[in-house]
């Protein structure tokens, strides 16, 4: 009893596969069924998950995520279990594991019959569709119970084998999947002496996400050299049923060198395990770098994942010790507690040249119980209470650099606009005409050049007319506060 109670106490390690042995070590070979007559027994078959299910239909569609940026990931099937022995069906539909190809059932059924006898027990998993009548089986295993009640062998353990058992349809050649079990069986009049064990998984338990963003470096505009003014988005995505969380920093105005400081907190709350897959996998954070625009729509920089997956599990496993000390879990980036950079990819995919110096983002990651975060409280970006840790306002140029930001923004501007008119003339001519200019087309060249510019030099007075219109507006909100 005490090694069957720590397996089953085992079974609820979501990280850890179940202790599997080969089926063919349980059918014995020595058989006493023709030394007994019938005699009532409960067989119970104890289901903890399946494995690699192929579905029968097409899968679902996949998450949706920054381009290039986040693995595509499906859906999973919809599946619950089927068990049949004898006229005797169970059909456990209401259990119903959603969106997963691993599902974890941790369910349980017991049947009540004689032995020798109808010993055969038949379990399925059924793809669930809108409505009963459509649902289908993806496969079947089939259980010999009787063999192994009449082997001395088999019942002298104390702890009977789990059992991979694949799953086979007649119209496939091939398994389409497996399941993980354990059978037992016990005399009728001794059911009340060994009660069946309960491997029903734990309840989910609220949890709370903290990330903290420091800095961006190397942050810049693909084909550009002017200043932006970015900001930072960051969803949590793979939770129930595709849902998503979506938070933003503030926008860090006239950034020339790629450094953008924000001191920023984000807070997301989720429950673990999901509650419709029962599973940790597939969580993560995507961070994206937006560039604000005055006029017009946001641009899209680029992109970087933070996984989850490992963050949860562990932090799912230890919440009794979390909870006891209030403590939190952070993410370790070689095998130290410390901030960590994120790669970003510039928006397009990675295969693009510039991908490489994309950017990065500095933050920390956590994760608590969501009782340890009641317990230790902080606010949302820099608001109150802000501590665990504090977070200062970060230094920013706002109006002190603004002269050699104009200086900047005039001369690479029109450095970039003299070339590309430059270069748009000549090569316009030497395709085009293949001949010596003539003093009239010189002239008509020369216009063209200096109509350019000028319309250049307008477009950048009013850039550096309405940069200095945001930062005298930043001074008196300051002097405001």
């Amino acid at each position: 009893v005490a090694a069957a109670t720590a397996r089953v106490s085992s079974s609820e390690r979501l990280d850890a596969a179940p202790r599997v042995e080969s089926s063919a070590k349980v059918i014995v070979v020595e058989n006493e069924k023709g030394k007994h007559s019938p005699e009532p027994v409960l067989i119970r078959v104890y289901v903890l998950s399946g494995h690699a299910l192929a579905p029968v239909r097409a899968p679902s569609a996949p998450l949706g995520g920054l381009g290039g940026l986040v693995p595509l990931a499906s859906l999973g099937i919809d599946t619950y279990l089927s068990a049949h022995l004898g006229g005797d069906t169970r059909l456990a539909r209401a259990k119903t594991i959603d969106g997963s190809f691993e599902p974890l059932y941790h369910q349980f059924f017991e049947f009540e019959t004689q032995l020798p006898g109808d010993g055969r027990v038949r379990l399925s998993v059924i793809e669930r569709f809108a409505a009963p009548w459509l649902d289908e089986e993806i496969g079947y295993t089939e259980i010999d119970v009787e063999d192994r009640w009449f082997s001395p062998r088999w019942r002298a353990l104390a702890a009977k084998p789990t059992e991979r058992r694949l799953l086979w349809r007649e119209s496939a050649a091939v398994a389409q999947g497996a399941l993980v079990l354990w059978v037992d069986v016990v005399r009728a009049a001794d059911a009340v002496l060994h009660p069946a064990f309960n491997i029903a998984l734990p309840a989910p338990e609220p949890f709370e996400i903290r990330l903290i963003l420091f800095e961006t470096r190397m942050l810049r505009k693909h084909g550009t050299v002017r200043a932006i003014d970015p900001y930072v988005r960051v969803f949590l995505r793979g939770c129930d049923g595709g849902s998503e969380q979506m938070q933003e920093t503030d926008v860090h105005w006239g950034v020339l060198d790629g450094t953008a400081t924000f001191n920023w907190r984000f807070i997301f709350k989720l429950t673990l395990p999901l509650a419709t897959r029962r599973s940790l996998e597939g969580i993560y954070l995507d961070v994206q770098a937006w560039d604000r625009t005055v006029l017009g729509e946001d641009e899209l920089l680029s992109g970087g994942v933070i996984p989850l997956s490992s963050l949860c599990r562990s932090a799912w496993l230890s919440r009794e010790w979390l909870k006891s000390s209030e403590s939190t879990l952070a993410m370790e980036q070689g095998g130290r507690r410390r901030r960590f950079l994120v790669p970003l990819i510039a928006n397009g995919g990675a295969a693009e040249a510039q991908s490489a110096t994309a950017g990065e983002v500095a933050c920390t990651v956590e994760l608590m119980p969501a009782s340890v975060a009641k317990k230790i409280i902080a606010g949302y970006g820099r608001d109150p209470p802000n501590r665990n840790p504090v977070l200062p306002e970060p230094i920013r140029s706002h109006g002190r650099m603004l002269t050699e930001r104009m200086t900047a923004i005039i001369r690479e501007e029109i450095q970039v606009g003299m070339s590309n008119s430059m270069s748009r003339a000549i090569e316009y001519e030497v395709t085009n005409r293949q001949r010596q200019l003539t003093p009239r087309r010189q002239r008509l060249v020369f216009c063209v050049i200096l109509i350019a510019l000028l319309t250049l030099i307008g477009i950048i007075v009013l850039q550096i007319l309405a940069n200095a219109l945001v930062v005298r507006g930043f001074g008196v909100i300051d002097g405001l506060e």
